[in-house]
């Protein structure tokens, strides 16, 4: 999907700019086109015939067709600020997230939840986010390094946050047993809503394959403490891949878990 990639930069661009440019075009397979005079996003995708343009300004923007992708730590600077004042965060009591653990994010996306991750394990933890797509990947990982916020936590938890580049499945049957406290799937943003006419521009660069058995499996292998799944009620993915019934019926979606001492007990 890179292959047709434009990177451009602001029309003045920062020394920096300019290396994150060049950086971006080396590993994503892109090609480099300055922008001068009257150029314009949508006269580059006209003339190099491509949906996707990399554009490297004082933030990084992606343009997939007419839309636009960019970094934000979206729900989790609220979901931060809920528990710095001692609110519950639903995930992290599901996961048993205590600081110093390790967790494996499987489906980074934008990587919210991996930065509430993140802030939970502190600094003698660890946050791996696994994301397929080497496009968003890259814009993630550049956001998580570059974002600036008035909100300390929240910095400190984005600059720990490792972005990995390739399928989960792969990633774990890499690892060792037990190598991850926790591991988390979340492959809710995936599946386009058929009566949705907007164009997710996330989604497009996505891969959209269902969870399989296998990679359930090896989450087994390598957790310590939980496998979390993250569905909607109605999927009948919990049943299909071997998760118990939800407790929480409330909402349109919920966490499933696999508490793993329980499993190496028996």
């Amino acid at each position: 999907m890179q292959s047709n990639l434009i990177v451009t930069t602001a029309r003045h661009p920062t020394p920096e700019m300019a290396s994150i440019a060049r950086r971006a075009a080396e590993e994503l397979g892109g090609r480099i086109v300055p922008k001068t005079g009257h150029t314009t996003i949508r006269k580059i995708q006209s003339q190099f015939h491509t949906r996707l343009v990399l554009s490297i300004g004082q933030r990084m923007t992606l343009f997939v067709d007419d839309q636009e992708i960019f970094f934000h730590p979206s729900m989790s600077v609220v979901r931060l600020k809920r528990i710095l004042t001692g609110e519950a965060d639903t995930l992290l009591v599901k996961s048993r997230v205590q600081p110093g653990d390790s967790i494996l994010d499987c489906t980074l996306g934008m990587g919210a939840d991996a930065i509430v991750f993140a802030h939970a394990a502190g600094v003698q933890g660890r946050v791996v986010g696994i994301e397929q797509s080497e496009l968003l990947a890259f814009l993630v990982k550049e956001g998580l390094k570059r974002w600036q916020s008035d909100m300390r936590q929240l910095e400190e938890a984005m600059r720990r946050v490792e972005v990995v580049a390739m399928d989960h499945l792969s990633f774990m049957k890499r690892q060792p047993d037990r190598s991850f406290d926790v591991v988390y799937f979340d492959p809710m943003f995936r599946h386009t809503v058929k009566e949705s006419v907007n164009f997710d521009p996330v989604r497009f660069l996505s891969v959209d394959h269902p969870l399989t058995h296998e990679a359930i499996g090896e989450a087994r292998r390598i957790a310590r403490k939980t496998v979390v799944l993250k569905e909607r009620l109605s999927g009948g993915e919990f049943e299909r891949l071997g998760f118990p019934p939800p407790d929480s019926r409330s909402s349109s979606f919920t966490y499933s878990v696999i508490h793993m001492q329980e499993e190496h007990t028996h």
